[in-house]
């Protein structure tokens, strides 16, 4: 699958947007007054950081398939969840 940069699409550190396999496309919403970061999860566990949503912002991301289980931390909180394409999740 041939790809071509978007500058509104935000990919996970370390994930390049030209990648021959499946991406499914996200929306985040941080309504927190301070940066979320998203974690990759791996065997029921945190792993790498994917990304930091600023305060206050909304970011469209693409995520490859294989890495669809991902963690975000707000407010003293977490939620662990895997991502389906096309969703909107909205951080308190």
């Amino acid at each position: 699958m041939n790809r071509i940069m978007e500058f509104d699409i935000y990919y996970p550190y370390g994930i390049p947007y030209y990648l021959n396999e499946p991406f499914l496309t996200v929306h985040f919403v941080n309504n927190e007054d301070s940066f979320v970061p998203i974690h990759f999860v791996t065997n029921k566990k945190k792993d790498k950081l994917a990304g930091l949503l600023p305060p206050l912002t909304k970011r469209k991301y693409s995520f490859p398939v294989a890495k669809n289980h991902v963690v975000i931390f707000f407010s003293d909180q977490y939620i662990s969840f895997k991502l389906e394409d096309g969703w909107t999740y909205t951080i308190p």
